[in-house]
């Protein structure tokens, strides 16, 4: 007879790890909170606000509601769900009433900042019961207090699996909705043992384990030193989406090759520079574009003096037409060489766009020397 033992994870992960995290005086307020006040973090914090005075407290009420109020959609564990937008994540959670980790953090991450507090949202992966979960992601929150970053696991306080162990097979079964309070405000020394994030600042350390020591559970052997891993966060908010994802895909590099879910999110993360890069390119092709249309235009103009009827053709004027147009079109042209793309799209336009400057130069050209030859 096969011998089942049922072990609970989550719960049981992280023992006393929390701070400040006695929320007698935080649920029976959050717990009143009118069901028409949770249909958006706008109106849940509003709320929060106008019945809790203290900062912390806030926060405190933001997290308790956001992990006792979001039931872990179980149905979507393995699952890759695709959202055209954050706000879009945000809305169907609140709505429903569910979600999978990134719901969790998402809320509540938009509730702290909406509370006044300077919040992110991390990615990484995790361990329960010493097995790295490697099947998945997982994602969190941190979020600083007087000056000091700490972090929150919404998800992990919001509940537990039941696991089932099967010989050498963990399988995860029912989901335990219960709140824990330990997961709100830990330390990062403590967090890491549990949480591994993909951008090693968020580690909040400045000496960095590697993803192959966490993998390990070697949290003594630093592999990195990143003294300066508080300016670089306090800088994030000042840079653009092209230097974040390039400066994280460096950081991520410093610690090794890791697992699957590390090599996943570098080939995200170099799929979303790709995209910010193409992006730039092509504000600047459409820079370039308006500028041979302003061009074009002026060669035009340039046909409908010439073509009025008149006695007498004022070839001075005529002749300042065709220079303008033509200073135009080398300005063009020189921002389209300028542009530098891997993109085929971009690329055959780029083309495409050359190549009418080009005959607008023959046509400016043929026009300025009949006028030297017929009209001066």
């Amino acid at each position: 007879m096969r011998s089942l033992l049922i072990l609970t994870i989550v719960i049981l992960s992280i023992p006393c790890l929390g701070q400040s995290n006695d929320f007698k005086n935080i649920s029976p307020i959050i717990s009143k909170i009118p069901k028409s006040k949770t249909i958006s973090t706008e109106s849940i914090a509003n709320y929060i606000k106008s019945n809790l005075k203290h900062p912390e407290d806030q926060l405190k009420g933001a997290f308790y509601w956001t992990a006792t109020n979001i039931d872990y959609a179980v149905e979507d564990l393995n699952r890759d769900l695709l959202y055209e937008s954050n706000q879009a994540l945000l809305n169907d959670a609140l709505r429903n009433k569910r979600g999978v980790c990134q719901a969790f953090a998402e809320i509540f991450n938009e509730l702290a900042i909406k509370l006044g507090f300077d919040s992110y949202l991390i990615s990484g992966y995790s361990r329960q019961n010493g097995h790295v979960i490697n099947s998945s992601g997982h994602a969190w929150n941190a979020v600083k207090i007087n000056e000091n970053w700490y972090l929150f696991d919404p998800t992990w306080a919001g509940g537990y699996f039941e696991v089932t162990r099967s010989n050498s097979n963990l399988n995860k079964s029912n989901y335990v909705k219960k709140f824990s309070p330990e997961y709100y405000k830990v330390k990062p020394s403590e967090f890491i043992k549990t949480h591994m994030p993909f951008d090693p600042i968020w580690q909040l350390s400045e000496n960095i384990i590697s993803y192959h020591n966490f993998d390990q559970s070697r949290f003594d052997n630093a592999s990195v030193v990143l003294s300066n891993y508080k300016d670089l966060i306090e800088k994030l908010p000042y840079l653009t989406e092209v230097n974040k994802s390039q400066n994280e895909i460096n950081r991520i590099q410093l610690l090794g090759r890791g697992n699957n879910l590390v090599q996943n999110q570098l080939e995200l993360l170099s799929r979303n520079l790709q995209i910010h890069l193409d992006n730039l390119e092509g504000d600047k092709f459409n820079q370039a574009m308006e500028i041979e249309l302003n061009a074009i235009e002026l060669y035009n103009t340039y046909v409908n003096e010439f073509n009025k009827a008149t006695k007498k053709k004022n070839t001075k004027e005529l002749t300042q037409i065709l220079d303008r147009s033509y200073k135009l079109a080398t300005k063009a042209e020189q921002e389209l060489d300028e542009i530098d793309t891997k993109n085929k799209t971009l690329q055959l336009n780029l083309k495409i766009r050359k190549s009418e400057i080009a005959e607008l130069y023959k046509k400016i050209a043929h026009e300025k020397d009949y006028l030297k030859k017929h009209l001066e």
